[in-house]
């Protein structure tokens, strides 16, 4: 997607597994809110093994998208809690809001995150937050609220290249952050194979994570039958599915 729109490009580790389910909560509580201070945007970065240069970098990412008239409302009409609108909010591009964004109603309506270039990934976003036109409160505070992130505003506001090295850094990291991996799996291999010896049935057999090697278990079993079934009916990306299913099926 971001080469499509004009942006860098990236290898992707491979090695990790899929998730098999989605955190509505998890998102919530782990995602920085387009509210949130930035003091608080930069502790859930942290909280991750990100700091000041990935928030900034990644947050570059609002060059393209949208977001909804309840992600800024406040900062038209009552920021602080005092009736008044964001004072660091241009004031000509926060009346152009209000008309499609008014005090009530029109909550769904959508609002370019970079209404420069929009479609585009580059470093417009950076140059809205300079002048003042960043659409999230989340986006202006990076100019606003902390020296650090301000320098990294500004050259990435000057530089583009130099945005796209440091988000592509910045993404790979951000995906390696908590990986199951194959070398998770091998560590814990034993399980399914404790859980045979210990006379689990196939139905609580079939059941398990699939955490084990089959170099564990007798050649042509219906153990071992298991434990590649297990394995197809769980997916999981690059390597550690291909590795898995190969060894098994070479042994099989």
């Amino acid at each position: 997607m971001y080469t499509q729109a004009g942006g860098p490009s990236w290898e992707v580790p491979l090695g990790r597994r899929d998730s098999r389910g989605a955190s509505l909560s998890g998102s919530n509580n782990n995602i920085p809110a387009p509210n949130n201070t930035f003091q608080t945007i930069l502790t859930k970065f942290k909280l991750q093994g990100l700091d000041v240069v990935d928030l900034v970098a990644l947050s570059g990412s609002h060059t393209i998208g949208n977001a909804r008239c309840t992600s800024f409302r406040q900062r038209l009409y009552n920021q602080s809690g005092n009736g008044q609108p964001d004072s660091t909010l241009q004031q000509s591009y926060a009346a152009q809001l209000r008309t499609r964004c008014p005090r009530s109603g029109g909550d769904q309506n959508l609002f370019f995150l970079d209404f420069v270039s929009p479609t585009k990934f580059d470093n417009s976003y950076f140059n809205n937050i300079l002048a003042s036109k960043g659409l999230l409160s989340s986006d202006q505070v990076l100019l606003t609220k902390n020296e650090a992130s301000m320098e990294l505003v500004k050259k990435y506001a000057e530089n583009n290249e130099l945005f796209f090295e440091q988000f592509a850094k910045s993404m790979v990291k951000m995906g390696n952050i908590s990986p199951l991996t194959a070398d998770d799996i091998w560590r814990e291999r034993s399980s399914l194979h404790q859980s045979a010896l210990n006379g689990s049935s196939s139905s609580e057999i079939t059941e398990l994570p699939c955490k084990s090697s089959c170099n564990l278990l007798p050649m042509g079993s219906s153990l071992q039958n298991l434990y590649i079934k297990c394995i197809n009916s769980n997916p999981r990306k690059g390597s550690v599915n291909n590795e898995a299913l190969h060894f098994c099926d070479s042994q099989g």
